[in-house]
């Protein structure tokens, strides 16, 4: 068992009604999601610092919390880390997966988390459309 955690693409004001549509019909159309288990907004954090070469500093590299609720939360990614996933190149992903698995939180393949990568990156993408943002939801 572990953290449900699911990256996707909506309007602000569907992505707060993402738990409620997910398991629907409607929730198929509203949402472009790609599904994982463990990623929280620690490894994401972690992620964006060595994308940018730095240090992780939980201020600068955090996700915005959305909505808590008992057993789930959502957040946004913020704006600078959307367009920085957006433009990542593959010599980039390749380059940052290595690292990211490394961490103590990931213990993992670069491969599986390059993957990851590249697939939030294309999540960024569709994230860069207007009035559109790039969430993270997980649950217990």
């Amino acid at each position: 068992m572990g953290i449900l955690s699911d990256i996707f693409v909506a309007k602000p004001a569907d992505a707060a009604k993402y738990e409620d549509h997910m398991n629907s019909e409607t929730g198929d159309k509203l949402y472009e999601v790609a599904s994982y288990k463990n990623l929280t907004p620690l490894e994401f954090g972690t992620l964006w610092a060595i994308l940018e070469g730095r240090p992780y500093d939980d201020k600068k590299h955090g996700l915005l919390e959305v909505k808590p609720t008992e057993e789930s939360w959502l957040y946004r990614f913020p704006s600078e880390y959307v367009q920085l996933l957006a433009n990542l190149t593959p010599g980039k992903i390749e380059a940052a997966s290595v690292p990211w698995a490394a961490t103590e939180e990931i213990s993992g393949e670069a491969s599986d988390m390059a993957e990851v990568i590249v697939e939030v990156s294309k999540l960024a993408r569709h994230a860069l459309l207007p009035g559109k943002g790039l969430f993270l939801w997980n649950c217990l």
